[in-house]
């Protein structure tokens, strides 16, 4: 049973079928502050409270640990006759963008996964998913729709900068997308980068 805004709902028909349910609260009123889960059978029971909200992308705050700390950066990069140069500022459609993710650990990590969403208007360069390498660090990079995911079965300790190459197709302002790291071994060590918005003129 539970208890929500003094109202009993009993669930007991929804957690039989698919032992788990889900219910939305409205935070900003009295009763979606407050959620009292009670159990009147006998015998040993478990269970846990996800909570998920959305909120705006220029709020969000990088978090880390204290063995894994992951940044973000983009830049737009211009071949030249002495090879290519980086810079940060403004993107214009058909700039080419380079995706930066710095990955500092204490320690050394066996399987670190990162997860990195890309804003809507970045097109990889390399379509095709495979084992590459960057700053001294074999990954395998899985290339998806929305995100481009990057497996490492061994970061050693230090800082590492892990980079892929976008093409910026289409104008507007975009979410750029939070980056996270997390130790598939340990998960408690995980940690994400911060909100930020993407201009493309």
């Amino acid at each position: 049973t539970v208890a929500l805004g003094g109202k009993q709902i009993d669930m007991r028909g929804i957690a039989s079928v698919t032992g788990s349910f889900v219910i939305d609260l409205d935070a900003k009123s009295a009763s979606g502050k407050k959620l009292k889960v009670s159990r009147s059978a006998s015998g040993p029971a478990w269970g846990g409270v996800v909570s998920q909200y959305v909120a705006p992308i220029l709020d969000v705050r990088s978090a880390s640990v204290p063995q894994i700390s992951i940044e973000k950066q983009v830049y737009a990069v211009t071949p030249g006759v002495s090879g290519t140069t980086a810079s940060a500022g403004n993107v214009k459609v058909g700039d080419r963008i380079r995706v930066t993710l710095t990955v500092t650990c204490d320690r050394d990590i066996e399987y670190v996964a990162v997860t990195d969403p890309r804003a809507a208007c970045l097109e990889p360069v390399d379509q095709l998913s495979g084992y590459a390498q960057s700053d001294g660090v074999w990954f395998y990079r899985e290339v998806r729709d929305s995100s481009t995911n990057i497996f490492i079965p061994f970061l050693s300790k230090g800082t590492h900068v892990i980079s892929y190459d976008c093409t910026a197709d289409r104008a507007g302002d975009y979410s750029l997308g939070v980056a996270d790291a997390q130790s598939q071994y340990a998960p408690e060590i995980t940690a994400h980068s911060a909100g930020a918005l993407l201009p493309v003129e």
